[in-house]
């Protein structure tokens, strides 16, 4: 009834205005007049150049050489008004007081200045600076023959590199346009004077204009934020390039028939990806094991001397060191007993419960045992770690930033060419020409592709054990289209003689095809995340995965299952292994057999990989076929027509398979949901077909077509 009432007087709970900068000399001076300067604009600029020559050379009467070179340029982008901001000393500044390499990553103590934003490019105070070096060595050659082995075999062949770039400006407003503190949504929510907003409140003028927002545009980031956002490029940041590798022999074998033999190979290097450089620090500062003695119940010195003089468990317990009816407080004690962080503790997530402490802070309020403190200012995090003296990136890299796990917010990315990927197929192709009215061509592939994606690493620190099948590979695929003129009409095998009415009804009748076969993608079975993405499970039992596939989906049931549903989700042992207090926040699951109890597969221990790997287990296979009936006909000698209708999945087949991976994309036909962390079943096909960005069923479906030539 208070909203209500509230609704309808027009009562406001605030009034917000945006703010923004659209000059760098505005930096840390004024934030733009609303009155004149309305919109925030970013107009970014990336030049491109791209030159090649090519040509055949006719080597002998049966051997044929094209040679080519291309060269391709995609300069570094610029905001034209000056206002591409990135890091002094560019990817390199992102390490801030850690240094300016890898050599200081995830390595406790300052060993260089903090990180300062600035502008660089035309129209800025630093003309002369980039956000990544021009690449300009993109040179492509283009190598192929075509060489007559006999007369009615050919054998071809090529390789040719190819640069790729540009082309991502949403990607680089993200990066250079959007630096901390360009940009403000204040709000004003009344004061004493004026406690009460409502529409006429604006009307009135009794809202002050521009609403102010309570600090100058992009700020130098102090040490103590720990919560703002920033990307930079790699100082090595270069264009990606692919390698095309072709090998086929063609022959024909009559008139009517052609078979292909290809090798295709596609190796992609340098392709963009990006990870967060704040990614939490438990290996290597003695984290880890101070975190395995609480979990576990045993007291640690470590986090004794981080906690000292600090109650960060609340009521009911003091500053660690003291003692409390009879209770020596200790740092794993408190640890355990803060509601904040204990569920991460208790589930061995150490990078998300590292993350939370970086930028921990403690209570001043009375009762709160911290009233001798010093109060934590507004804006300031990590008070805690602060408070005893430890490094201020003890725990992230670079402190005046978040970061992407357990911090509330912010990161450090960088944005580099750390992806690969290697595509290898043998292809055969056989079409049919004019066969007793039969064109049709029938394609088989066989190919294997593995590399390192794009999308986070299990551990940053160790990309390339991320190397792995793709979930683009597909290891058979048959496709074969064709279609079949029906030998009825004039001149034809059935009613050769026809004429008149008969024989413009009975003529020009087609029927078509297309049918696709595909083995399944690779699936991962997920578990929680255990060192810093991409986690998986530790199979600590034998079973053959492979063996008991099998879609499985009972009459009258909304779901099928891929392993025969002969699993069932339970709780990890390792649940029950931890700290009785810990116990009951611990939700790990693990997979075991129905029949007999038998665990399978379990979380990782913290801080180790799953020994089950990723892109480990294949989907099911699924197909599809399409159909076409069509008939032409003569209107006059100037119009023709033609009658089509098509059949989509004429024989309206489920295939069955999991929800899309986000919002908008296409679902995973053929796949299960094989995750320890939800709570479907091991296995889990809820769908039985759906079209992309949508969960609408792919049943069979007609359409009829007319179309009129003339």
């Amino acid at each position: 009834m208070e909203n209500l009432l509230t609704f309808l007087s027009g009562s406001l709970c605030g009034i917000s205005q945006y703010r923004f900068i659209n000059k760098p000399s505005q930096a840390g001076v004024a934030w733009n007049d609303p009155a004149t300067d309305t919109a925030k604009i970013r107009d970014f600029h990336q030049n491109e150049i791209g030159t090649f020559f090519k040509d055949d050379w006719k080597a002998s009467n049966k051997l044929t050489l094209n040679l080519g070179l291309r060269w391709d340029y995609y300069g570094p982008p610029y905001e034209k008004n000056g206002l591409s901001a990135t890091l002094a000393g560019g990817g390199a500044g992102l390490f801030g007081i850690s240094g300016r390499d890898f050599s200081g990553w995830m390595s406790p103590g300052a060993r260089a200045d903090a990180s300062q934003l600035i502008f660089i490019g035309p129209n800025s105070p630093n003309t002369g600076l980039k956000p990544y070096p021009r690449d300009l060595n993109n040179f492509g050659p283009a190598l192929g023959f075509a060489w007559n082995a006999t007369s009615n075999t050919v054998v071809r062949g090529g390789y040719q590199i190819q640069y790729v770039g540009g082309g991502n400006f949403n990607g680089i407003e993200g990066v250079l346009g959007q630096p901390p503190g360009s940009e403000f949504l204040m709000t004003y929510q009344g004061n004493s004077s004026q406690p009460y907003l409502d529409l006429t409140s604006i009307t009135k003028n009794q809202v002050p204009y521009p609403i102010a927002p309570p600090v100058l545009p992009v700020q130098a980031i102090p040490l103590t934020n720990r919560t703002a956002t920033i990307q930079a490029y790699d100082p090595n940041y270069v264009n990606p390039y692919i390698q095309n590798l072709t090998m086929s022999i063609t022959k024909d074998v009559n008139r009517h028939v052609t078979l292909d033999t290809r090798y295709i190979g596609t190796l992609t290097r340098k392709n963009f990806n990006s990870f967060d450089l704040n990614v939490p620090n438990f290996s290597t500062n003695g984290l880890k094991q101070a975190f395995d003695a609480a979990r576990a119940g045993r007291d640690s010195a470590l986090l004794d001397q981080m906690f000292k003089g600090i109650n960060i468990a609340g009521a009911g317990f003091g500053p660690v060191g003291t003692t409390l009816n009879g209770v020596a407080q200790t740092g794993a004690l408190e640890l355990r007993n803060n509601s904040t962080v204990r569920s991460n503790l208790a589930n061995g997530n150490y990078a998300a419960l590292a993350g939370q402490l970086s930028q921990l802070n403690y209570s001043t309020f009375p009762g709160s045992g911290n009233e001798s403190l010093p109060a934590v200012p507004s804006g300031v995090n990590g008070a805690v770690l602060r408070y005893n003296n430890f490094p201020e990136n003890f725990i992230l890299t670079n402190p005046q930033f978040g970061c992407s796990i357990g911090c509330s917010s912010g990161a450090a990315t960088l944005n580099t060419n750390g992806a690969r990927s290697n595509y290898h197929s043998l292809q055969g192709l056989a079409t049919f020409r004019n066969v007793a009215g039969f064109n049709f061509q029938t394609s088989y592939t066989w190919s294997k592709e593995l590399g390192v994606g794009t999308a986070g690493f299990t551990d940053p620190r160790n990309q390339a054990a991320d190397y792995t099948l793709l979930r683009t590979n597909h290891t058979h695929v048959v496709r074969t289209y064709g279609s079949f003129d029906l030998p009825v009409g004039p001149g034809k095998s059935l009613a050769g003689n026809s004429h008149g009415v008969l024989a413009r009804v009975i003529e020009g009748w087609q029927t078509s095809w297309i049918v696709n076969l595909q083995t399944g993608s690779p699936l991962t079975i997920g578990a929680q995340n255990n060192l810093y993405g991409l986690g998986t499970p530790d199979q600590v039992a034998p079973f053959d995965f492979k063996g008991s596939r099998g879609v499985t989906w009972p009459t009258g049931a909304n779901a099928g299952n891929y392993f025969n549903n002969v699993f069932t989700k339970v709780k990890d042992p390792q649940c029950a292994a931890i700290d009785a207090s810990l116990q009951g926040f611990c939700t790990l699951q693990a997979v075991a057999l129905k029949s007999s109890g038998n665990i399978i597969l379990q979380t990782p221990q913290p801080g180790t990989r799953g020994n089950v790997g990723l892109n480990t287990i294949e989907a099911a296979g699924v197909w599809s076929a399409d159909m076409a009936m069509s008939k032409t006909f003569k209107i006059n000698e100037t119009f023709r027509g033609t009658v089509r209708m098509d059949a989509r999945n004429v024989f309206n087949h489920p295939t069955p398979g999991a929800p899309p991976a986000g919002f908008a994309a296409p679902p995973n036909d053929g796949g299960a949901q094989v995750n320890l962390t939800d709570s479907n079943p091991f296995g889990n096909m809820p769908l039985k077909g759906a079209s992309a960005g949508y969960w609408t069923p792919s049943q069979r479906n007609f359409q009829l077509k007319l179309k009129l030539d003339f």
